[in-house]
């Protein structure tokens, strides 16, 4: 079975049991998606940024260097969140039932 299918079917399992998304709010995999969204796009903005200062752009070396910032610091913290979620699911899986 693929993953797709497994959300599919957890899918349909939420519509049989009668539990309804409610609006505004989001699922946890809409919320990892766009995170993954925004620290890609910080990084593609840094490379951008960084490539135009290497051919000779009018590009502020303090504006390449605050981008490259951000984009490292984004990927620290989302390495931290996971190896926190990582932490939490082992302690977890190894609780008596």
């Amino acid at each position: 079975m693929s993953s797709v299918e497994g959300i599919k079917k957890v899918a349909d399992q939420r519509e049989f049991l009668g539990i309804e998304k409610q609006e505004g709010n989001k699922d946890f995999g809409e919320f990892i998606n766009e995170a993954i969204d925004k620290l890609n796009n910080l990084h593609v903005k840094s490379g951008e940024l960084s490539n135009q200062l290497a051919v000779g752009d009018n590009v502020e070396l303090h504006d390449v260097m605050i981008a490259a910032e951000e984009a490292g610091t984004a990927m620290r913290l989302t390495m931290e969140l996971r190896n926190k979620v990582l932490e939490a699911y082992r302690e977890v899986i190894r609780m008596p039932v």
